[in-house]
């Protein structure tokens, strides 16, 4: 992903890891760059690639089967996911309604494009099946008759070809309603789509704003229920609404827990390791759980199951930790985590754990992209790295190959290397430095005064 902008950011090009880590001072550009991913993992959600068109459809129709090579289909996704996102910014109006801060965003002066980089190398291994059901008439048919269809994408025997076949399938309902040619050729292109690109995984961003959000979601749910939480890619054939937003990370936060609530006391789904259970134990000893009747967050202290307190009440810690632990019983659906500031609010002690819960994360099947000022969660996660090499030198998942540091600085962007052979950070190094020069300068100072004029 390349960004440009007039400000903290003039050119930055970004390829995203498994874990993604932006680290520099404020000011510098980390905000657009951990929104921008956002913006490009939101639009892409709704994207469906024109694989399918009218002419191919008319051949399934009629002979009941159709091949698609899997290279070329791979390449034209791809190619037309790149072509359809980056031509968003000749009109701006999604990326304004995405960002709504013009401090941010410059319509029609920041771009936001994406390339082929932007997309994994094994585009087909995880393609799998597709099956489903609608309901039309046959061509040509005099008795104008409703009949039931099933449409299967699957891999042929050679692993080089989608075979897409249709067979009629009985059923005694005839009172179904029919499908459009336009609905089907749509469902099918989304389901090719899938296959090659993430698009139907959700993403979920943590924004600074959480603790607010977390404490205040009453109220702002008041304050913005009349625009329903609109989507910005709904801007693009609709008109903006005219009251004041947020920016559309914040508000998607904001669904998001709204939608959460009443699973908060569920338990962790199979895909939550037990490491990943540990830390979140140590992290939130106790237990988040939402009261209908109160209409409230609650949380059940650990050492008595039925003593409970306001969410309003607990720590600031644990505030700001309820996202976190939202996603992870969410794993069967959120596979991507955008998390800004993940050691606001924690204890040195507790940056480290989230270190190693985000680092723990990205093991499964989840993306993580980080912004963060924390010293502490850095080298914490330089220490998880050497422990995965430690533990498994030939095998390089979860280790640097899978884990991306950005250093931000005043109009420029860099990638850190291995993290491992890095000298020293000067992102946070130097200040501790200078820290450090001057605490020992002046106990110099002090000795010396203390030590009064000298005889001779």
């Amino acid at each position: 992903m390349r960004i440009q902008k007039l400000g903290p950011i003039s050119d930055a090009t970004i390829n995203l890891n498994k874990l993604t880590v932006f680290i520099g001072n404020n000011g510098t550009g980390k905000t657009l760059a951990a929104y921008s991913v956002f913006a490009f993992r939101n639009w892409l959600r709704t994207f469906s690639a024109d694989v399918i068109a009218t002419a191919d459809f008319s051949d399934l129709v009629t002979n009941g089967k159709l091949t698609l090579p899997i290279a070329e289909t791979a390449t034209s996704v791809v190619t037309n996911v790149i072509e359809s996102f980056n031509r968003l910014n000749e009109s701006s109006s999604y990326f304004s309604n995405f960002f709504r801060d013009e401090a941010v965003y410059v319509p029609h002066k920041t771009q936001i494009t994406i390339d082929r980089t932007d997309f994994a190398d094994e585009l087909t291994s995880r393609f799998g099946g597709l099956a489903f059901t609608y309901t039309g008439r046959e061509p040509n048919d005099a008795t104008d008759q409703i009949k039931q269809y099933t449409i299967t994408v699957e891999k042929d025997a050679t692993q080089k070809n989608i075979v897409i076949t249709r067979t009629e399938r009985l059923s005694e309902n005839r009172k179904l309603e029919l499908s459009t040619e336009e609905s089907v050729i749509q469902r099918l292109n989304q389901g090719i789509t899938f296959f090659f690109v993430d698009n139907l995984v959700e993403s979920i961003y943590l924004p600074a704003e959480r603790i607010g959000i977390n404490v205040f979601r009453t109220r702002l749910n008041n304050q913005v229920v009349n625009e329903s939480f609109s989507n910005p890619v709904e801007a693009l054939t609709s008109r903006p609404a005219m009251n004041e937003r947020y920016p559309y990370p914040i508000e998607d936060y904001i669904k998001f827990l709204n939608n959460s609530l009443t699973s908060l006391d569920r338990n962790y789904d199979q895909q939550t390791s037990a490491d990943e259970q540990e830390l979140l134990s140590k992290l939130i000893p106790g237990h988040f759980f939402y009261s209908e009747d109160l209409n409230q967050i609650r949380y059940r202290l650990p050492e008595d199951t039925t003593q409970e307190i306001s969410f309003n009440l607990v720590s600031s810690s644990l505030k700001s930790l309820l996202g976190i632990e939202t996603f992870v019983k969410h794993h069967d659906t959120f596979s991507w985590l955008l998390i800004d500031e993940p050691e606001m609010n924690l204890h040195p002690t507790r940056q480290a754990m989230m270190a190693d819960l985000l680092y723990q994360l990205t093991k499964g099947n989840t993306r993580v992209v980080v912004s963060t000022h924390s010293d502490y969660f850095i080298k914490a996660l330089i220490n998880d790295i050497l422990a995965s090499k430690v533990a498994d030198k030939e095998k390089h998942i979860g280790t640097t190959a899978d884990v991306s540091i950005y250093e931000f600085t005043n109009n420029s962007v860099r990638r850190l290397e291995d993290l491992t052979d890095e000298a020293a950070f000067t992102n946070f190094d130097e200040t501790t430095d200078k820290i450090n020069t001057r605490y020992y300068d002046l106990l110099d100072q002090l000795d010396e005064e203390n030590a009064g004029p000298t005889d001779e």
